[in-house]
């Protein structure tokens, strides 16, 4: 009964199976679209301030996570329908680049911090040996 089930279902299966197809096609276009923005404009581009990096820096971070979210349905979507694993190169590369930049905006933040503490510091707190 089960493999009449089973025999039953392939036209379903083979439909569903070519709709992912066509959903994971779409979806690298859309994460190649996004990269290319990325490389332009995100966190790591020449013609932006730090501040404004920190912000790009985090805007990407939730973006990768929505792409992972996605990327996780169709991975799973293609192993129920035994089709060939996709890779997403520029994916892997955004959230690399972003770990390098949360190294460098990390320490422009804790610089910031810095500043921001030393700058509502009272006079007669400071210790003049640390300044020598």
């Amino acid at each position: 009964m089960a493999d009449r089930k089973d025999f039953e279902l392939n036209s379903f299966k083979q439909n569903y199976s070519e709709v992912t197809k066509g959903d994971v096609a779409k979806f690298k276009n859309d994460l190649k679209e996004a990269y290319e923005k990325y490389l332009h404009n995100g966190p790591g581009s020449d013609s932006m301030s730090l501040e404004e990096g920190v912000h790009r820096l985090e805007e990407s971070k939730e973006q990768n996570e929505v792409f992972n979210r996605k990327r996780e349905e169709f991975v799973l979507a293609e192993k129920l329908f035994n089709l060939p694993i996709s890779k997403y190169p520029e994916l892997i590369k955004m959230e690399q680049d972003n770990l390098m930049y949360e190294e460098i905006y990390s320490i422009f933040k804790s610089h910031q911090a810095n500043v921001k503490e030393w700058s509502i510091m009272a006079w007669s707190k400071l210790d003049v040996t640390q300044l020598l």
